[in-house]
């Protein structure tokens, strides 16, 4: 046998500084909800807007 490095490696799901918790600021937290929750609200707005334009921009298309 050769002597070469072994291809075995372990890799660790937690990170090293995983050995201590930190405390959470539930405030912090709750602004981040509400911030994710307007940008979904704005893209599902967009998503709507662009699909109705879509539809119309077909329809005038089809019907010419």
């Amino acid at each position: 046998m050769r002597h070469a490095k072994s291809n075995f490696t372990a890799y660790s799901s937690l990170p090293g500084s995983a050995g201590f918790s930190k405390a959470a600021n539930i405030l912090d937290l709750i602004k981040r909800n509400k911030e994710e929750e307007r940008k979904e609200k704005v893209r599902k707005i967009y998503l709507q807007l662009g699909f109705v334009g879509l539809t119309l921009v077909f329809g005038i298309i089809v019907f010419l």
